[in-house]
């Protein structure tokens, strides 16, 4: 990192007025770049413009590490650019469907500096500079482009003839900001409003599964990749790794497996989840993943100041945060508790400038459904304060239009709302974790398509602080009155 931030201050130095961080085939090191610079941006005292430029290396469509045009886009949008788009590798007409599909996303300016054409037999480039200006013509009529050039193969003609062919055409008009939660593995992974469950994988966790700790304690990561890679195939979405074990070396263990992770593509699909009581490990982690993960979790409870310098550096590092109802008195406890430690590290991320969208509120808000019966369950808000508790961030969030809300900013991710939920809880009157729960007998064509082995997942649900379905008359009412979506999971607790 320290020879990018060196790049970034002699070309400053020398007069330039932009940096463009371009031709990446490696988002990991686009990342390193990217957080150099806005080290040097705090030493500066001052910003300049960045432009970032990345590599489509073939037809299918994805850079070289393996990602998707709109996952790069996910990976890096933390960064705030000026521009965002591709060069190098394909030619105009190659590379025009991924640019056009950036253009829809971004907002803001998109850039295209495509090759003369693909190379010949000999390794020199055949379009003329008409050629590749008429491709580029089409480009502006069609509205995709802000910025425009030219990379491998192209000439002062090329350059000049791409400029008389776009002299009188109008600028694209960047893509109206988009508050989803947009998180990457080597695919894209986006939570908005039309989302439901979230299924994330929790037996990559040394706390929460012994046979996973036997692994990595033992040094089986062959094995241990296995339990990652049935997860994602059983249907988890997102993958939490923990490596937090009195007998082990978390940190070395968080960025071996992750490593051996980022060479397996079935499993980096997905984004990750970073789940560690200890900074240092998050911040290891955050450097071995080349796409936006999760940061699980950053609270309050040594006071503001670490809270904000955690939350700037997951940012940095390009990562959604989850926020724990935790500050300087300890864990919330009582409803009035949650919500004003919800609301207060609410307002201090977003006054700092913490995009809402990438907060993710876990209030300490504990299983009320185990699938088996609990007949002395009460619906009554004053014998589980913790529905009245998501019903106000639920409410809260809801209660504003599409870009604001009564916490006084764009959305942020609350739990139990329409817009997406998360809770790591542990199962009433169980000691075993809530990702024990599994499905039976689908009650409609949605819980159908689950699947059947999400005993190792914990479930995100929106409008609702329930794990299951539960069978007595009275924990059905309490769970109608917590699930107005109305969507069941039926489910059964086990071993």
């Amino acid at each position: 990192m320290a020879d990018y931030v060196e790049a970034a201050r002699g070309l400053t130095e020398g007069g330039a007025d932009i940096l463009l961080v371009e031709t990446v085939f490696d988002t990991l090191n686009a990342k390193a770049a990217l957080f150099a610079i806005e080290k040097f941006f705090d030493e500066a005292g001052r910003r300049w413009p960045v432009m970032i430029s990345g590599t489509i290396t073939d037809a299918s469509g994805r850079t070289l590490s393996g990602q998707t045009a709109e996952a790069f886009w996910n990976s890096l949008r933390h960064a705030r650019p000026l521009s965002f788009g591709l060069n190098c590798a394909l030619g105009a007409k190659e590379l025009r469907q991924y640019v056009e599909e950036l253009s829809k996303l971004c907002d803001c300016f998109i850039s295209a500096h495509p090759n003369a054409g693909l190379p010949n037999a000999f390794g020199g480039y055949d379009e003329t500079p008409q050629m590749l200006a008429d491709e580029i013509r089409e480009w502006g009529a069609a509205g995709i482009i802000n910025i425009a050039g030219g990379c491998c193969g192209t000439s002062p003609d090329h350059i000049r003839a791409i400029a008389e062919a776009l002299k009188n055409t109008k600028p694209r008009r960047p893509a109206s900001a988009d508050f989803s939660l947009r998180l990457a593995g080597l695919e894209a992974f986006n939570v908005d409003e039309g989302s439901l469950f979230v299924n994330v994988g929790e037996r990559t966790n040394v706390t929460g599964s012994k046979a996973f700790a036997r692994m990595i304690l033992e040094g089986r990561y062959d094995d241990a990749l296995v339990v990652a890679r049935q997860q994602v195939e059983n249907g988890a979405q997102v993958v939490d790794i923990n490596m937090d074990e009195a007998m082990l070396d978390s940190q070395a263990a968080m960025v071996r497996f992750l490593h051996l992770v980022g060479s397996e593509p079935d499993i980096c699909k997905v984004p990750l989840m970073l789940d560690s009581s200890k900074w240092d490990v998050i911040e290891a982690g955050l450097k071995c993943i080349q796409g936006k993960g999760i940061v699980n979790s950053i609270s309050m409870k040594e006071g503001e100041a670490k809270f904000l310098e955690q939350a700037r550096l997951a940012r940095r590092y390009g990562a959604a945060v989850i926020v724990m109802a935790f500050d300087e008195l300890g864990q919330a406890d009582t409803y009035r508790r949650k919500i004003e430690i919800c609301k207060r590290a609410y307002d201090v991320l977003v006054a700092d400038g913490f995009p809402a969208e990438d907060i993710i509120f876990d209030p300490n808000i504990f299983a009320i459904a185990t699938g088996s019966s609990i007949r002395t369950f009460s619906p009554s808000p004053r014998v589980f304060p913790s529905t009245t508790t998501t019903r106000w961030i639920s409410s809260t969030r809801c209660a504003g239009s599409r870009k604001t809300c009564r916490m006084r900013g764009p959305r942020a991710a609350f739990p139990t709302c329409p817009f997406r939920f998360v809770a790591t809880t542990r199962c009433a009157r169980r000691s075993t974790p809530c990702s024990s729960i599994t499905r039976s007998k689908p009650a409609s064509p949605w819980a159908s398509s689950m699947p059947a082995s999400s005993a190792s997942m914990t479930i995100w649900r929106p409008n609702c602080a329930k794990r299951s379905r539960m069978s007595c008359s009275t924990e059905k009412s309490a769970l109608a009155r917590l699930c107005p979506l109305g969507i069941p999971l039926r489910g059964r607790a086990t071993s």
